[in-house]
């Protein structure tokens, strides 16, 4: 695994500025707290990577940066919703594919032609041929789906109406693993971690509909 690099962005004045923050596992300290700068933010990153191989004196391809923009609170916000719906948007296509084709697959084995099958499904009868014809690393995906019940008043969240009577509320979560699970591998084939994070997962969201829906609060 490569090192990486944590570098922090910001803009001042009429520049974009870089600073190496931290150092992964396994990273060379030197490049700590250096510091560089371009006009345009497109540049800062190839700015940075360029700054860290000089003093290492190695090829860029030999480490990874992750980049952290320091901006204003409000834009901030906004911009971590987008990113965050992007994310959301993506495993979800991710898990749609898969499921689909599982279920595309299951159907036609049990005899049901192809029309059938994408009548069941809804789609075109195209598209679930392309869905059977793809699809063979299945085994491998990262994204797992999770229904939770959790009991409490549904909040004003995301512009909904808040409700004053107390009543059941579905919630479906999609996450991907990252290699810091261990990989997508590592979660899908270990049941027993599988398992564990779904545990983990119910009872943070439960935690937080407790937390969010409590008597009294605006």
């Amino acid at each position: 695994m490569k090192p990486v690099y944590e570098v922090r962005v910001w803009h001042e004045d009429d520049w974009w500025l870089a600073r190496v923050t931290a150092a992964g596992d396994g990273a060379d300290p030197a490049p700590l707290n250096a510091l560089t700068q371009a006009r345009a933010l497109t540049r800062i990153e190839s700015m940075a990577r360029d700054l860290i191989a000089t003093i290492l004196d190695a090829e860029q391809s030999t480490f990874d940066i992750e980049t952290t923009y320091a901006l204003p609170e409000d834009v901030g916000e906004l911009l971590c919703e987008a990113k965050g719906a992007r994310a959301w948007l993506d495993a979800a296509q991710d898990l749609w594919q898969e499921r689909s084709t599982v279920a595309a697959r299951a159907l036609t084995a049990k005899g049901y032609s192809l029309r059938e099958t994408a009548t069941l499904l809804g789609l075109s009868h195209q598209r679930v041929d392309q869905l059977l014809r793809g699809g063979d690393d299945l085994g491998r995906s990262n994204v797992v789906a999770i229904e939770v019940r959790a009991r409490g008043e549904t909040g004003s969240v995301a512009g909904l109406t808040r409700l004053q009577a107390l009543q059941d509320v579905d919630v479906v979560l999609v996450f991907r693993a990252s290699p810091a699970t261990g990989g997508p591998e590592a979660l899908v084939k270990d049941v027993t971690r599988k398992n564990n994070l779904q545990e983990q997962l119910r009872a943070a969201v439960n935690e937080w509909f407790s937390r969010m829906h409590q008597p009294g609060r605006p």
